[in-house]
């Protein structure tokens, strides 16, 4: 899988510093997708269209609607339950996007989605150095 920063992504140039819950929710996707199958970078760039065209995600890779977002590769096979808070206790049936914030030395805080250990900014300081904040959960159908 690539990250949101990928070269491969510069064609929609909002991927590359905000597309971090769009990238792990296509991971999570992936997850659920037959094993024979892969997502392509062209396939990033058609899912990002396609949700934007269908306000499914708005400006700056704002999601409004994550359920539509893990429909578009795997149709029936995660429901999207909603925003908990970091400490929740994810059961075995259960998936979690996580939301991590790191407060800067300089001032700001930062935030960045991630799902399991994929970091869709590889090496982000933001998962190196923050905490959990929320998540964003998804029961497996």
């Amino acid at each position: 899988m690539i990250g949101q920063r990928s070269e491969l992504l510069k064609y929609r140039a909002d991927i590359h510093p905000y597309g971090c819950y769009m990238m792990s929710l296509v991971m999570l996707a992936w997850e659920f997708m037959d094993a024979s199958e892969s997502i392509t970078s062209e396939e990033i760039i058609d899912f990002y269209d396609w949700a934007r065209e269908h306000d499914y995600m708005g400006k700056h890779c704002y999601i409004k609607n994550p359920q539509a977002m893990v429909d578009y590769f795997c149709p029936d096979r995660l429901e999207f339950k909603g925003k908990e808070d970091g400490g929740y206790p994810v059961k075995k049936d259960q998936r979690a996007i996580q939301l991590w914030i790191l407060n800067r030395s300089k001032g700001g805080i930062s935030k960045h989605f991630c799902y399991g250990s994929f970091d869709p900014w590889p090496r982000s300081q933001t998962k190196r150095f923050g905490s959990i904040d929320s998540i964003r959960l998804f029961e497996v159908i």
